[in-house]
């Protein structure tokens, strides 16, 4: 166990960070955290990372060559903007056909997959390493920006992933009985051993289990507060969230409102997307409107980067030169999916493993499609009125 004085700390940093209300609040939307990509001066990411109390061996095995990058993709970063605009702009390094959504390009490609079902992806700076002299240096900077986020989630806001398939179940139940420590300020979770182990492996939980039980009354309440709002996150991993501007209107025929944003002028390409929701009998049909509250808009950014929906700006980010079922899949994000991998970290071989399912659109959009789940999930949670 700690001693209380590192115990202290932890605590000062971490309320150094999470003491706001906007930031607090990143700490509920764990599911959306994934997605990002950063877009900033990569040393002072990288820095910020390995000055993290949770910091690990396996990640200091990388620390040199990590900062070594960053500075040089930081001293390249006029041309590599350059060099990925060029190439979204000109489609060279696609095969295959291009849409136009307004002034934005994406590419209308579906990948057929090796195999069905459940499968095993890892990435981690390793992956970088070894590819950093085969692939232009824009997709390493992408490669890059892309792992950032993880590592930031990881090490600074210390959502340590390991969320899986089998681990919703866990996850709730503790949760239920955080809620109940939060609401009555208890001093004891009353948690089983296999649900302490379980949460023991974060370093986050770890200390603010320790501090519920040996803190004083004001530490309680700190470690009580930021373990229900992270618990609360992780727990909303699993669920759907409903979206007041999507209704059923005919058996299997839904309509989603959203804004067009960005994407304004090329709704008649609207089409090229939300085919992926017309299967079996069923469709989402997509209205644009302007004055209802709460809608989501398209948003575009010009430099390459994941897609992602912003739930607490009501916005969908997307790129230039992606593709269509990438729009697809985040508009399936708008209707209330969450995403349907599953992250963890391999302390071992320092990485991240996720689970995914290349048949599901929600898990891997890019040879997934919507499922017959999909369809039984939106007539529950959006029934016909009477």
């Amino acid at each position: 166990m700690r001693s209380r004085e590192n115990l202290s700390l932890a605590i000062v940093f971490i309320l150094a960070i999470a003491g706001c209300t906007k930031k607090e609040s990143r700490l509920d939307e764990i599911g959306e955290l994934a997605h990002r990509t950063y877009e900033g001066e990569i040393l002072k990411a990288v820095t910020a990372n390995y000055e993290s109390p949770a910091i690990s061996q396996c990640d200091l095995r990388f620390k040199d060559r990590v900062i070594k990058l960053a500075k040089h993709l930081d001293s390249k970063k006029e041309e590599i903007q350059k060099r990925a605009k060029e190439s979204s702009r000109t489609g060279e390094n696609r095969k295959v056909p291009s849409v136009f959504i307004g002034k934005h390009r994406f590419y209308d490609y579906t990948e057929k997959p090796n195999s069905s079902g459940w499968q095993e992806d890892r990435f981690g700076w390793q992956d970088i390493f070894d590819k950093r002299d085969e692939l232009d240096i824009e997709v390493i900077d992408n490669m890059v920006r892309s792992l950032i986020p993880d590592e930031e989630d990881r090490l600074q806001k210390f959502f340590y992933p390991k969320m899986s398939r089998a681990n919703g179940p866990v996850i709730k139940k503790i949760f239920e009985k955080v809620a109940e420590c939060h609401r009555t300020e208890c001093t004891e979770l009353n948690l089983t051993g296999t649900e302490e182990s379980f949460l023991s492996r974060s370093w986050f939980h770890r200390t603010r289990l320790e501090y519920i039980r040996i803190g004083n009354e004001d530490d309680r309440k700190i470690a009580r507060d930021q373990l229900f709002r992270k618990m609360r996150g992780e727990a909303e991993w699993y669920n759907f969230r409903v979206n007041p501007n999507m209704s059923q209107i005919r058996p299997g025929v839904f309509v989603l409102k959203m804004n067009a944003g960005d994407f304004a002028g090329g709704e008649q390409s609207f089409p090229r997307f939300m085919r992926y929701w017309e299967t079996a009998g069923n469709k989402v049909i997509l209205e644009t409107k302007t004055s209802l509250e709460g809608l989501y808009k398209f948003v575009m950014h010009m430099t390459s980067g994941r897609a992602f929906v912003n739930h607490e700006k009501r916005t969908v980010n997307l790129y230039d030169g992606g593709f269509l079922k990438t729009i697809a899949h985040e508009v399936g994000h708008v209707m209330g999916f969450r995403d349907t991998y599953y992250s963890s970290f391999d302390f071992k071989n320092c990485e991240y493993v996720t689970e995914l399912n290349v048949n599901d659109i929600m898990s891997y959009h890019r040879s997934g499609r919507v499922m017959p789940e999909h369809w039984k999930t939106l007539k529950e949670k959006y029934p016909l009125s009477n």
